[in-house]
């Protein structure tokens, strides 16, 4: 009994053994036989070239698509290899996009493998996604190089090290809007050909509930706002239930430092230093966010770059990619990881990156920040594995006003997606409930970045309703919200406050047969708290009282020979 008790444990310690450590340092390897026929998704810059010579980031968009498809995908990453170690060699013939006779390669920075036995319909959903990579309509197909490497074994692979098994695991991503540059992230989807069903622009207060696996956020600098504090308020509450949270370029330094809901990596925070970079350091090169072929600078642009952290690593923290000999020993970190769960436990992980942005696709750099971003959006969890992100919308509204100026109400609204959108049609009603059109404009058909359009109506005094009609290629139609405005009978003579509600800097207009003279502030209280005598002769005037607290003042204006006066209502909000 002793030796059957002794051999159950070490059994159990192994099993454990196996899925320990997936995410941090020192990972435990996986080794296994690739077997022969089986399918490999080359990651590296040689076996892996798009048209323009350079790594081809359509094959993330590849693994998604089959992954959404339900094909068995395992990602390899050698344990304990240095930086752009060769994760395995076999033989092995070019499958996809032209078939190329067998040689012997070496395929590094993390390539993804279907085992000979999961292959069947594979090769046709390959040539599905060279056809229409993302889903939209009109299909966008890829040509020439632009369609991933696929290489297929001709002989067994022994030792081929399996750091995550990806069955069933379907990444979705809530690209969050809350510091207002959502777009950034949203291009890094589009270059990657990553399909729209595996995406969405999100708020960072509800991810738990909208079936994300992975959030991030490109760049927040709104700190001590009410809306940022519900974002990073919801934010952790993700990461501590499971998710993967990415923060890019003001984002780290804004969600880390927060006092209440921040500290997801250190014990005090962070302090930005955006030093170059001398000594390149890329510290645990054998984990999944650092699978990336070359080298990467943090520091090019935006207001966080690199940085150090202030006292110690808490959560399991650790350096992605730093320069330790960067002015006084100062660490200068430029990629780093925390996990909040367990070893043991897949998930609940928060990845930060240095930068504001990288456009540029002929650079090294830029190509390997956004592949650092897929790998960890494709880094697996548990949570929300069988549900899925609600299908795309027409439009996806980013933001609507309609605001009045003199006897004008200009229309602004934006977009922060459209799939087979045609027009859009500003209507306008004087009872809110029978509307009138008032043009027609082109949308952008398919569009993934926030796109904005106007129309400018002179309707006449009284209330009026304004919405938006969106209209399909097939006829299909949705409709903003609806914006109520009143323009009365003194609006084109008098004077024109805008914008009000405001921070404290405002303009008046005045009409052109009411040039102001002076004007009288007063609180809520009616204390004055402000007097401008001869205001400029002029249309148009701007104040600044920004020192001013919010709340609703009355203004009393004088006009020329004080014959008449009138009073408006001046709100701040700040």
């Amino acid at each position: 009994m002793k030796k059957y008790l002794q051999l159950t444990a070490m059994l159990l310690f192994t099993v454990l053994a196996f899925s320990q450590n997936k995410d941090l340092p020192n990972p435990v390897a996986d080794p296994q036989t690739l077997p022969a026929g089986s399918y490999i998704i080359a990651m590296d810059n040689t076996n892996q070239v798009n048209t323009a010579g350079y790594f081809n980031l359509k094959s993330y968009g590849l693994v998604v698509f089959l992954l959404n498809r339900n094909i068995k995908i395992k990602w390899v990453i050698k344990a304990g290899k240095l930086k752009d170690g060769i994760d395995f060699t076999a033989s092995a013939s070019k499958l996809k996009p032209i078939a190329l006779g067998a040689a012997i390669h070496d395929f590094k920075a993390g390539p993804f493998v279907i085992f000979a036995a999961d292959t069947a319909g594979v090769s046709i959903l390959i040539d599905s996604f060279y056809l229409n990579p993302t889903g939209g309509s009109p299909a966008v197909p890829l040509t020439g190089n632009n369609r991933p490497s696929v290489y297929k074994t001709t002989a067994d692979v022994p030792n081929v090290d399996i750091r995550y098994n990806l069955t069933d695991f379907k990444p979705k991503a809530a690209i969050l809007k809350d510091g207002g540059n959502e777009d950034i992230h949203v291009g890094f989807m589009g270059l990657a050909g990553i399909p729209d069903t595996n995406w969405r622009v999100n708020l960072g207060q509800n991810l738990i509930i909208s079936c994300f696996t992975f959030a991030s956020e490109p760049h927040n600098d709104k700190v001590g706002t009410p809306d940022f504090d519900i974002a990073i308020h919801g934010i952790r509450a993700f990461v501590e239930f499971g998710g993967n949270f990415l923060a890019q370029c003001a984002a780290v330094e804004s969600y880390e430092n927060h006092i209440d809901h921040g500290y997801l990596q250190t014990s005090t925070g962070i302090t930005h230093h955006n030093a170059h970079y001398s000594n390149d350091k890329y510290s645990n090169s054998d984990l999944g966010f650092a699978q990336y072929d070359g080298y990467y600078h943090s520091t090019q642009t935006g207001h966080l770059q690199s940085w150090d952290i202030n006292s110690s690593w808490v959560n399991n923290g650790y350096v992605i990619q730093n320069d330790p000999n960067i002015i006084g020993g100062i660490n200068n970190i430029g990629a780093s990881v925390s996990k909040f769960k367990d070893p043991d436990t897949r998930g609940g992980m928060v990845f930060y990156l240095g930068n504001h942005d990288f456009k540029n696709m002929a650079h090294l750099e830029d190509i390997n920040g956004i592949r650092m971003y897929m790998n960890a959006f494709l880094t697996p969890v548990a949570i929300n594995q069988f549900c899925t992100i609600t299908p795309p919308l027409p439009i996806s509204w980013y933001s609507f006003s309609a605001t009045r100026y003199g006897v004008q109400v200009n229309l602004e609204w934006k977009t922060a997606s459209e799939t087979n959108n045609k027009y859009f049609y500003p209507e306008r009603s004087a009872d809110g409930v029978h509307f009138i059109a008032l043009a027609k404009l082109n949308g952008a058909v398919n569009s993934n970045k926030i796109n904005t359009y106007t129309f400018n109506d002179v309707p006449g005094t009284g209330i009026f309703y304004y919405r938006i009609r969106q209209e399909d290629i097939d006829g299909k139609t949705s409709y903003s919200i609806t914006r109520i405005i009143k323009v009365d009978s003194r609006s084109g003579s008098s004077l024109y406050i805008y914008p009000n509600p405001n921070r404290g800097v405002f303009s008046i207009t005045f009409g052109k047969d009411y040039i102001g003279r002076s004007m009288l502030l007063f609180d809520e209280t009616g204390r004055q708290v402000y007097r401008q005598d001869k205001l400029m002769n002029a249309v148009t005037q701007q104040l600044n009282l920004a020192n001013l607290s919010s709340g609703v003042y009355t203004a009393v204006f004088f006009f020329a020979n004080n014959s008449e006066k009138i009073t408006e209502k001046i709100v701040i909000v700040k």
